[in-house]
């Protein structure tokens, strides 16, 4: 299956954390598909470049650009809904961006690679939740 990274992993990558990059290519030796770019990540991370460097923004511009970008469907928006019900009955409201996330995790049949115990709340997807 095809790994996708939420934007606590593209952070770490980008800061060159190498227990982070360690563990991404480890995992890239058993999932060598091309990872896609989530469009809630591509948001959240170019909303944490709004205020750095011109230059810096075009090189990660420039990464952004190499990677495949899922836009939200339709069934995106259906999958929200379902989960959004689902954690909010249970008591356990999750975050519309983090929803988001998920849902297209779900949609795709990705596995979600991320540093944030919230997805560990979420059944419905397949993840991998690195420290």
């Amino acid at each position: 299956m095809t790994l996708a990274f939420d934007t606590s992993v593209i952070i770490d990558i980008q800061k060159k954390n190498e227990k982070t990059i360690k563990k991404i290519e480890e995992l890239s030796l058993r999932h060598q598909e091309p990872t896609p770019m989530l469009f809630m990540v591509y948001t959240e991370f170019k909303r944490g470049l709004y205020k750095r460097s011109k230059k810096l923004q075009e090189e990660i511009e420039i990464w952004f650009e190499e990677l495949p970008f899922l836009a939200p469907t339709k069934r995106t928006a259906e999958i929200i809904v379902g989960l959004r019900e689902k954690y909010d009955k249970k008591g356990e409201p999750i975050p519309l961006a983090d929803l988001i996330i998920a849902s297209q995790i779900k949609e795709k049949e990705l596995i979600l690679v991320t540093k944030d115990k919230i997805f560990n709340k979420i059944e419905e997807i397949q993840k991998i939740i690195i420290e």
